[in-house]
Formats: structure tokens, C-alpha cells, sequence
């Protein structure tokens, strides 16, 4: 795959997109959260659409943190934001099997009608808390280097993320 050398309004337009998947990640798992804690009850319908929206958000930012090998060539990755682009793998902890296993999870549960896959059990498969806070952490580091806080800056943007269980 050739590698981007996006210039400075393409990455701003990617952050912007960056950070619609971040905000609706921590808008589902907030929800996800309370429902767990008691708190607002939702039918099992919209339960359910919780933990799809939580399932997609996660795949795209465990994808754009850690891209597979047959990445598509208009994907907005991580690295893009860095020069060089390897900047990022350097400071990016390695991908861990909570992730991987929740990529191969959504793959399965978005993309495909599977027989494994199981209705009933939707939402105990999916540890959202602490693929949360797992992602969060990594998500945090993106955020808080230099790049990004430069770009943040010049368009007097901040970064908006606001979660219930210290993700």
C-alpha cells in the first residue's frame, strides 16, 4: 500500500472525521454504561443498536490505530498524521488481543449473518467497558502528541470526549 502524505487541510478534514467516530464510541459506551449501572433502562431494541454502534465506532478506530494488512488505500489511518508516518508505530503500544479480538468480533457481528453469532447473548459478548478504556488509553496518546494538539490549535479546535467510567 502506498503510504499518504496528506497536507495540512486533508489532515484537518481526517481529525474532523477522527473525531465524529471518537465521540459517538464514547456516546455508546456511556449509554451502554448506564444501562449496566441502573440507571436508564432501554429496550432490548435500542440496547441492541447501542452495542452496534459501539461495534462499529471500535472497529473503525481500532482499524485507524492499527490497520490490517488489506487496508483500503482511501482509509484514513493514524499514521497519516505523522512525518514520518512510522513516528506513530514508535509510539503506539503494540496491538493487544482485547483488540484484535474485538476487530475480528465486529468483522463477524457487522459484516456477516454467522451462525455463531447469537442474538440473546449480543451484549454480554461485548466487554464494552473494557474495550473502552483499552481503546481510550491509546486514543489519548494520539491526542496528546504534538501533531495533533498542533492541528487542534490551528483551527482552534478541542478535542470534545466525555465518558462515564474514566475510559
Amino acid at each position: 500500500m502506498k503510504q499518504r502524505r496528506p497536507n495540512t487541510t486533508t489532515k484537518l478534514k481526517a481529525l474532523k472525521a477522527f473525531d465524529y467516530e471518537d465521540k459517538m464510541l464514547w456516546a455508546a459506551a456511556n449509554c451502554l454504561y448506564e444501562q449496566t449501572r441502573g440507571g436508564e433502562k432501554y429496550p432490548e431494541p435500542v440496547v441492541n443498536a447501542l452495542v452496534e454502534s459501539f461495534a462499529a465506532h471500535s472497529r473503525v478506530l481500532i482499524e485507524f490505530l492499527y490497520p490490517s494488512k488489506n487496508v483500503h488505500p482511501d482509509t484514513i489511518l493514524a499514521r497519516h498524521f505523522f512525518s514520518p508516518n512510522e513516528r506513530w508505530l514508535r509510539i503506539c503500544p503494540k496491538e493487544s488481543l482485547l483488540m484484535r479480538s474485538t476487530r475480528k468480533l465486529a468483522n463477524n457481528h457487522l459484516a456477516h449473518l454467522t451462525y455463531t453469532r447469537s442474538e440473546s447473548k449480543l451484549n454480554k459478548r461485548w466487554l464494552f467497558v473494557k474495550i473502552a478504556k483499552e481503546l481510550g488509553a491509546v486514543l489519548k496518546i494520539f491526542n496528546e502528541t504534538t501533531e495533533i494538539q498542533a492541528l487542534r490549535q490551528a483551527v482552534g479546535r478541542r478535542r470534545q470526549r466525555g465518558n462515564k467510567f474514566g475510559g
